[in-house]
Formats: structure tokens, C-alpha cells, sequence
């Protein structure tokens, strides 16, 4: 499937490399589910309609690497500087009349495949897609096994790929926040006396205070301490420990 001439420049591709004709299909066919998850996951950040997903297929290695660089050079085409991620077959002829062979067995600009695509796209996920068992392949760490199998129920694959979107794209500001917030963080240390005294009891020097007043106490959140906060620092903060 060749990419679509717009006018916008709001386009990012899925590459899909599968030498078998009847699973490109199968792949096209499942593909507006699989854009329409991603785009619920990027209007979450973007406004609606603002990105297009757009899928991109080759049948073996030097159709993909001609179709993302020009004349085999490092100068990307269309689809080369807006690829938003890989799914790829394990087992893909490296030209048009070739044998199949595994992916990171092949030499591409005298190097593994793998490396050469870590080389040129070394931010782009990569989902790799196998028969049987997974684990028997030749493993590349960076990227994402999947039986291939899983294909076959449309739901359960486009479910799967939705789970990795917050992995690969999610801003990493914002990740390591919400996991600080949801372990050690925790506390309401903009006014502690909220969320029943937290933010007291859990600090080491903080406790004290807590235990003397009571957990009821803080159960009721009196103004007095719910409302102190650190927009009034003329009257000192019980979170500064005084050695």
C-alpha cells in the first residue's frame, strides 16, 4: 500500500514488512482498529484530527529500505522521516526473488538488519512477529515479540499493541511523576493536613506531630492545619527539620 499525497504534514506511519500477500491483507484488514487506538491514545495530547495514521507495506528488506531512503542513501522519504513505529515478519526474503530468512540474520549496508535499523531509527518501536514460540528466535532485546497467532482475533492484537503505547510515547517527565506519586509520593505536602493527616504521618519528622493530636483529629480536617500551607513561609513549615 503506497502512502497517500496530503496536504497536511500532521502524517505518521506504520511499517508493515511481510513477504506473504494473504498477511498483508490480514494486517490491512485490522488496520483502521489498530489506527483508531492510536489516535485515542495521541488525542489525549493532541487536538482531534490533527495526526493521520497511515499504513505503509513492503514485501522484503530492499523494498523497505528503498522506500524509507532515498537511492539508499541516509536522506529519508515521506514515510522515512514520519514512521511511527515497525511491525515486522520474522521470516522476509532480502530481495524479491530471495530466499526467507530470520530478520537479524540478514546484512543490510554491511551490517545485521537489526543494527542497521537501530542505526538509521533508533527511536522507532519495533514489533516483531513470529510462528510458534517466541522465545526460540534470535532475540533482539529493544524489540517486542509476538506470536503472530494473535493476529487472528483483531481485538485481542489491537489490545495488545494499546498496552505498549504509554511505554513507547508517554513523556518520560511525566512517567517517572505518576510513579512517584503512586509509591513514595504519595502525601499532600502542599497543605499535609489533607488526606487525613498523610503527609504528617509519613514523614520521619513529622510523625510526632501526628501521633500527638491523634488520627481522628486529622479525620476531621481542622483548618488550622488543613489550610496551612506553604504559601504562608513567615510562619515556618513543619516540613523543614530543626536539628
Amino acid at each position: 500500500m503506497e502512502p497517500r499525497s496530503l496536504e497536511t504534514e500532521s502524517v505518521l506511519y506504520v511499517v508493515h514488512l511481510e513477504d506473504k500477500a494473504s498477511d498483508r491483507n490480514s494486517f490491512a484488514n485490522a488496520f483502521p482498529s489498530i489506527a483508531g487506538s492510536i489516535q485515542g491514545f495521541l488525542e489525549k495530547t493532541f487536538p482531534p484530527g490533527s495526526v493521520q495514521i497511515e499504513l505503509v507495506q513492503y514485501a522484503n528488506v530492499e523494498e523497505l529500505r528503498s522506500g524509507l531512503l532515498r537511492d539508499g542513501a541516509v536522506q529519508p522519504t515521506e514515510v522515512g522521516q514520519s514512521i511511527l513505529f515497525f511491525v515486522l515478519d520474522y521470516f522476509v526474503p532480502l530481495t524479491r526473488d530471495a530466499e526467507p530468512q530470520a530478520l537479524p540474520l540478514q546484512d543490510v549496508g554491511g551490517m545485521p538488519f537489526h543494527q542497521w535499523l537501530a542505526t538509521v531509527y533508533p527511536q522507532s518501536p519495533v514489533v516483531l512477529l513470529t510462528v510458534g514460540d517466541p522465545h526460540h528466535v534470535e532475540e533482539v532485546p529493544a524489540w517486542r515479540y509476538l506470536n503472530k497467532d494473535v493476529l487472528r482475533n483483531r481485538d485481542d492484537f489491537v489490545k495488545w499493541l494499546s498496552q505498549l503505547y504509554e511505554q513507547w510515547w508517554r513523556p518520560t517527565f511525566w512517567q517517572a511523576l505518576e510513579e512517584y506519586g503512586s509509591s513514595t509520593g504519595a502525601t499532600s505536602w502542599h497543605t499535609p493536613g489533607h488526606n487525613a493527616g498523610n503527609a504528617f504521618a509519613r514523614s520521619p519528622f513529622q510523625c510526632a506531630f501526628y501521633e500527638a493530636y491523634g488520627r481522628l483529629t486529622f479525620q476531621t480536617e481542622p483548618p488550622w492545619v488543613c489550610r496551612r500551607s506553604w504559601s504562608t513561609p513567615f510562619s515556618g513549615a513543619l516540613y523543614h527539620a530543626k536539628v
